[in-house]
């Protein structure tokens, strides 16, 4: 099992750096979690071809309510989700209940994890997978924004960003979130930070939004229309 771990010359683990790799160089997703709403918003203008052609977007839903954006391998996001939406299936089925916002996010995380179970034996897949999530959904808890990532993290956010320009769109966030905002407000100030690197003028067709209320509790994606408004006001 050994000879499938290669450590870098700083004693890293070099699967799990490449793992960051992708996840770092994918496009741009933040999160913002303040009033009585939580949305996503991806930018497209910064993707790549490790991105494309994902069913449903990169920014959907994994049930009613329940909500993600993935930065990284397209692929790999895929095989995850997957496993994910046969878990709820699985627990919907079995014990007519709906798993906890945070249940989700931790299974998620260890469905990501470098080493896995099977049967009750930790086992090491050859490579841990190159992708993150930003994970949405409210439940009776309240609402909750986790920030999942290949070295197994699973962090409780108010704001959170991914992706290759991460850290610019963090501290933009950081200035301009307010506790109480609105989801117009917060989606303004998401296209915000995404664009202070772009040149270009804010274009809907450049943008993935999807966001979920306290009072549906449903994640929803932003439709083009209602996209085209915001876009105008800013």
């Amino acid at each position: 099992m050994s000879e499938k771990l290669l450590f870098s010359d700083k004693g890293g683990l070099l699967q799990l750096e490449y793992a960051m790799d992708a996840v770092k160089m994918g496009s741009t997703l933040i999160g913002i979690n303040g009033g009585s709403s939580i949305v996503l918003i991806r930018a497209k203008f910064y993707d790549d071809k490790r991105e494309e052609n994902f069913d449903g977007g990169i920014i959907t839903k994994l049930d009613k309510r329940i909500g993600y954006g993935l930065s990284g391998f397209t692929a790999d996001g895929r095989l995850l989700i997957e496993k994910m939406r046969r878990f709820l299936t699985n627990q919907n089925f079995i014990f007519d209940s709906n798993p906890s916002i945070e249940h989700c996010s931790k299974t998620l995380r260890e469905f990501s994890s470098f080493v896995q179970n099977c049967e009750n034996n930790g086992t090491f897949i050859s490579r841990p997978p190159g992708v993150g999530f930003l994970l949405c959904g409210i439940d009776n808890s309240g609402k909750f924004l986790f920030q999942i990532d290949p070295l197994g993290r699973c962090l409780q956010k108010k704001i959170a960003s991914i992706g290759i320009v991460r850290k610019y769109a963090c501290e933009a966030l950081y200035e301009g979130y307010r506790k109480r905002m609105s989801s117009t407000e917060m989606i303004i100030l998401g296209i915000r930070c995404l664009s202070t690197t772009d040149t270009q003028q804010p274009l809907e067709e450049n943008y993935e939004i999807g966001f979920m209320c306290n009072g549906t509790k449903e994640f929803k994606k932003m439709g083009e229309n209602a996209l085209k408004e915001i876009i105008k006001s800013i």
